[in-house]
């Protein structure tokens, strides 16, 4: 402050007063903490990659560790090949890596974009599996087949019901190459079987009568997970039959759900919401009479104070088994142990903030007053 009225003399106080003022805003655009604007872990679960104004940043989830951030530009969308050094990216923010029609393979081994696709329309939806990349647009899909050293292929165009969230998933199995999209008809979940190329066999789920807001394949693929734009149900089909499994009560006031996970035995299932986080137990109960209808699943969760977005996955420790990690858009991470019989509330077991101008120390067990 000092240095601004050095040297003013006779000037007019209330312009020094203007110019440092304008000063103290460009100073706090620059120092403000970036905002979260996607999180998407890897096939295992084992890496989550976060997207923000200023770019990326890769952690493992088992130590809290931030291994990679790179400040290359906004990233609005982005996935991780398991564990290896591709990622793919689309831009996003005030200030994007490239343009919001175009996925850019980034290869952080060279820290530089190695391939990019331009389309039409923006790119809503990117993800990898083994050696196929999936590209979602507002009313259809592309698989690709993957090669190394990195280039692309064409195999198959899906066309879609309007899908503005871009929304699709892929089941990481081996055995069960499946891709869950929104189909041709408001409210239907089209699964298509990858197995061959040429020839994809598909199936039609009617789960909702509105239009989807979330959808998720267990690790299996043997179960889809949906929620409509109401949210206010989730509904759990099989893959095979196409039948309704379970309809799970999220709350009666109309919510947006953000995001689905079942873990991955898929005994649970995780729905998150911009103010809450939930777990349903779907696996059988023993009825408290023979004979008598199974209980509901049981149903836990979480309500935040301001809403924003969270994201939420299932994650497997060494020691600890499965954590549910939950990332808000405030930055914020939590981790949940998952509901064992005789409690009533999910127990944070971690929580930290991401992005922090030193990664080191990235959790702590305590939730903040």
């Amino acid at each position: 402050l000092d240095h601004f009225f050095l040297f003013a003399g006779d000037a007019n106080l209330e312009s020094l007063v203007k110019v440092f003022h304008a000063f103290l805003l460009t100073r706090m655009a620059f120092e403000r903490p970036p905002i979260l604007l996607t999180a998407s872990p890897n096939q295992d679960g084992s890496l989550i990659a976060l997207g923000s104004e200023t770019g990326f940043c890769v952690v493992a989830t088992a130590r809290g560790e931030e291994l990679c951030r790179r400040e290359i530009g906004g990233v609005h969308l982005i996935a991780l090949s398991f564990c290896s050094n591709i990622l793919a990216l689309v831009g996003g923010g005030r200030n994007p890596v490239d343009a919001k029609n175009k996925v850019c393979i980034w290869d952080d081994q060279q820290q530089s974009i190695v391939y990019d696709i331009e389309y039409k329309t923006p790119v809503l939806g990117v993800g990898f599996r083994k050696d196929r990349l999936f590209v979602t647009l507002s009313d259809r899909a592309f698989v690709y087949r993957t090669t190394n050293p990195f280039s692309l292929s064409l195999i198959q165009t899906i066309e879609s019901y309007e899908n503005p969230l871009g929304l699709f998933d892929v089941c990481p199995h081996s055995l069960h190459p499946l891709l869950a999209m929104p189909g041709r008809q408001r409210g239907h979940v089209h699964i298509v079987d990858l197995r061959l190329d040429d020839h994809l066999t598909s199936v039609m789920v009617p789960a909702h009568q509105h239009a989807l807001a979330a959808l998720a394949l267990s690790r299996t693929g043997d179960l889809v997970a949906t929620a409509s734009d109401q949210g206010t149900l989730v509904r759990v089909f099989s893959v095979a039959t196409r039948d309704m499994l379970h309809e799970l009560r999220r709350g009666y006031t109309s919510a947006k759900v953000i995001s689905l996970a079942f873990s991955s035995d898929s005994a649970m299932l995780a729905a998150s919401t911009d103010f809450s986080l939930h777990v349903f137990v779907l696996t059988p109960r023993t009825p408290p009479v023979p004979g008598a209808p199974a209980p509901a699943p049981l149903h836990y969760s979480v309500t935040f104070d301001a809403p924003t977005k969270l994201f939420c996955f299932w994650t497997r420790m060494a020691s600890d088994g499965e954590r549910l990690i939950a990332v808000r858009g405030d930055l914020t991470w939590r981790e949940y142990a998952p509901p064992s019989d005789g409690t009533t509330t999910l127990a944070l077991t971690k929580f930290g903030r991401l992005l922090r101008p030193d990664p080191s120390a990235l959790f702590r067990v305590k939730e903040p007053s």
